[in-house]
């Protein structure tokens, strides 16, 4: 890198320091929307009684990543299980978007940051939700038909998201 050149933009995202407090209110707004939009059937057809002892998937533990329906039409993304409680499932779940149902993933691949586009090209796409934590329903998480994959290990910065939900007294969705 020439340490002379100016750093140009390249105009494919726009970092969380450089939006206006109204402009990622907005985009929080809109991402909480869509995130409810695309989690609300996972758990229409099952019993509101479903809990984690319900599920009886020897793979459901810390760390496990799982295929799931993506946010957008005729996509698959990956969930990664941060940790259980008696209440429901608690996981991460990444903004890769996969033609296919993933069968393997190269797990230092998988990304939850947030994507902002400018080029105006792309006015109006929504990108695939990405969450660093997202607290299911032991009913919606079985809604969603996850398919296993592989196990990895939890970070601990992984459950930063987790701490902030606990403390707040957050609920499930």
């Amino acid at each position: 890198m020439n340490e002379h050149a100016p750093e140009l933009p390249d105009g494919d995202d726009v970092p969380d320091e450089e939006l206006s407090s109204e402009q990622y209110r907005e985009a929080a707004e809109a991402t909480l929307q869509r995130l409810m939009s695309y989690l609300q059937p996972f758990g229409q057809n099952l019993p509101l009684q479903t809990s984690v002892s319900d599920l009886s998937d020897p793979h459901l533990r810390a760390g496990a990543l799982f295929s799931v329906p993506g946010s957008e039409l005729s996509t698959w993304q990956v969930i990664k299980i941060l940790l259980l409680d008696d209440f429901g499932v608690h996981v991460r779940l990444f903004g890769n978007a996969f033609a296919r149902r993933p069968a393997t993933v190269a797990p230092d691949l998988l990304d939850t940051s947030p994507f902002f586009s400018t080029a105006p090209e792309d006015a109006g796409y929504e990108w695939p939700l990405s969450v660093g934590h997202l607290p299911l329903l032991a009913r919606t998480f079985l809604g969603m038909h996850p398919m296993f994959i592989a196990d990895t290990e939890v970070d601990e910065d992984e459950l930063d998201d987790y701490g902030e939900w606990k403390e707040a007294g957050g609920g499930y969705l």
